[in-house]
């Protein structure tokens, strides 16, 4: 990644999202069906996000602003995982990437192809480089993502396993309450289920960065750390929740019929969630959700995640290095300390 220039990767962001969001508003024109209801979640996050964000962490935002190349990550991802979404229906390579295999897990089931590998190699190479470019430059001032790159490649195989956890364990818990006799006991039983994970885990991914151990170690430092500082960004972390739908509903109304709903998700915001769970009401209302809309609420979310994520470092203060160039087993570095509730330093 080193080898290309900022002035490089910034021209291919722009052109490569100008490229998705294009085809995702020609996609868009042939479902006039979705425009209301499209339109109008689009809109109402054009105005809750930023007025959450600027609220609650104003010094996250006010970095991104300062130093936009904090996003290409985030682009780059965006346009890749598009990129191979289109592939996946071409009749070319659709033979290859589609066929899946049952897989089950523990309690978890899911269906294995090489689109879902591909797709999960990306989501984990992109969660590996954007805690590596948030942590570097809230901990040690580097601004170019460029230079995070590799090193965060490196700890690849450390993040699957902690992704793997991160997701794995909340769907796990989810499938025995969804199976509870009482459908709606179950749902309202996720309800603490995603707020406990979720409080519990939200810095175990930066504190992997800066962990000179293994992924469990890693993991279990994270656990105390996320705890540790809760009082300190719980209502931050609660605020993204809601933002992608935590709790959701509905209510519509005609003169012949009036429906009504309501849903709990469940998903790992320490892994960068930006699918938004409200959108994803368009299916209870009969209505087609727009790739236009999709795609940019995807930005709007993965953004907001990227700033959830600066402020945890910028709160908790938990730098140690391992720096760039030091090995990953070091563990002599004078920055190393342990984090106090609060977030404060015994120094």
């Amino acid at each position: 990644m080193s080898r290309f220039s900022l002035r490089t990767l910034r021209q291919i962001c722009f052109f490569g999202l100008s490229t998705v969001l294009w085809v995702d508003l020609m996609q868009s024109l042939r479902l006039p069906d979705g425009f209301s209801f499209g339109i109008g979640i689009l809109s109402t996050f054009l105005l809750a996000a930023p007025v959450v964000s600027l609220l609650l962490m104003p010094k996250a935002v006010a970095a991104i602003v300062r130093n936009k190349d904090f996003l290409i990550p985030l682009a780059l991802a965006t346009i890749a995982g598009r990129a191979v979404a289109w592939l996946s229906t071409t009749p070319a390579l659709q033979n290859w990437l589609s066929p899946s295999l049952p897989v089950q897990v523990l309690r978890l089931s899911f269906n294995l192809s090489l689109y879902f590998l591909i797709s999960l190699a990306l989501a984990v190479a992109y969660a590996a480089w954007m805690t590596a470019t948030v942590v570097e430059f809230v901990c040690r001032g580097q601004v170019d993502p460029r230079n995070a790159f590799l090193p965060a490649m490196r700890r690849f195989w450390r993040f699957f396993a902690l992704e793997f956890l991160g997701w794995g364990a909340l769907m796990g818990a989810t499938v025995p309450l969804l199976s509870i006799p009482s459908l709606s006991l179950g749902i309202i039983a996720l309800l603490p289920l995603a707020l406990i994970w979720n409080f519990s885990t939200a810095a175990v991914l930066p504190v992997a960065w800066e962990e000179p151990g293994g992924w469990w170690k890693s993991f279990c430092r994270g656990v105390r750390v996320s705890l540790g500082n809760l009082p300190q960004w719980w209502l931050l972390l609660l605020a993204q929740m809601l933002l992608l739908g935590l709790v959701s509903f509905y209510y519509t109304y005609s003169d012949e019929n009036t429906s009504s709903g309501w849903n709990i998700n469940a998903f790992w915001i320490g892994g960068y969630a930006n699918e938004s769970k409200w959108y994803e009401l368009a299916d209870a209302l009969h209505r087609p959700r727009l790739p236009f809309v999709k795609t940019i609420l995807d930005l709007m979310l993965g953004t907001v995640a990227v700033a959830v994520k600066i402020a945890i470092v910028q709160r908790s203060r938990f730098c140690a290095v391992p720096e760039f160039g030091q090995s990953a087993g070091a563990t002599d570095s004078p920055n190393t300390a342990p984090v106090l509730p609060g977030g404060q330093m015994p120094f």
